[in-house]
């Protein structure tokens, strides 16, 4: 369903200060458990873009920055090709995200 490629803490008066200074495998660890958290409460069966915005929705919740539908270049023998690539979510500029419908 989720595929995911893979600073230190720094205290402030924000409950949710960590997130901005996790590193990759903190990271990972909170996205994993907020997709369980929708296969868990929508089930599978619905198109990508749906599981898309529920993730980035949950993510933005817990104080990630979220972008979604990132242009990514495609660089070939030192020449950019446009070939359309886009990355599903990035988050916090560290982690990647490819949302994938599997069938049940």
């Amino acid at each position: 369903m989720f595929k995911i490629f893979s600073r230190k803490v720094r205290k402030d008066k924000r409950k949710d200060y960590k997130v901005l200074f996790m590193d990759e495998n903190e990271l990972s660890y909170k996205i994993i458990g907020a997709a369980i958290e929708i296969h868990k409460t929508i089930g599978p069966g619905l198109l990508e873009s749906a599981y898309e915005n529920a993730l980035a929705f949950d993510l933005r919740n817990l104080g990630f920055n979220v972008k979604q539908q990132v242009a990514m270049p495609f660089i070939y023998k030192g020449i950019k090709q446009d070939v359309g690539y886009r990355i599903d979510l990035l988050v916090n500029n560290k982690v990647i995200i490819e949302v994938n419908q599997s069938k049940s």
